[in-house]
């Protein structure tokens, strides 16, 4: 996990302070504004999405129908990745930001794929998923916070197959 560090970010043109918190207990519901999830199959290897910005994992942000962290999960992980995901999650970060006038929170977690939708038919969310190595993923995956990026994916991988 990577832990009081802060990085500051341009997100759609404004400077955002992200803080990526010690804890992994979950703040007050009505704060989180998104979800993204680190799903991997039993082998190791995980699911990716290919989104306009590259390679990602599933996320969003939270909709009016979601009622608790696991709805956001699952939504975005059907809508993106034609999968489901079990119903035991494991929070690998919380991440506030400041994006908003009030703070909000990014949650990341992880867990396994219970069911994947064959074909996949790619929607607005993404143009497709992958399976890939976590070696892979993290050699393709390109963003602004890329450094602390990995140390989440690798604390996500060693929370399930430790």
């Amino acid at each position: 996990m990577v832990s009081n560090k802060k990085t500051k970010v341009f997100l759609s043109g404004a400077e955002v302070t992200l803080t990526y918190l010690k804890s992994t207990e979950l703040p007050d519901f009505k704060k989180i504004t998104s979800a993204s999830i680190i799903p991997f199959l039993p082998d190791g290897r995980m699911v990716s999405v290919s989104l306009d910005r590259g390679m990602d994992i599933p996320g969003g942000h939270k909709e009016a129908c979601d009622k608790n962290l696991h709805d956001i999960l699952k939504r975005e992980s059907l809508e993106e990745a034609g999968i489901v995901i079990e119903n035991e999650i494991i929070i690998v970060q919380v991440i506030l930001s400041d994006y908003y006038e009030d703070d909000s929170y990014m949650v990341i977690a992880t867990g396994f794929v219970k069911e994947m939708h064959e074909p996949f038919i790619p929607k607005h969310e993404s143009f497709g998923r992958k399976i890939v190595t976590v070696e892979e993923f993290l050699e393709k995956y390109d963003s602004v916070i890329k450094k602390e990026f990995v140390d989440i994916v690798l604390q996500a991988k060693s929370l399930l197959f430790s």
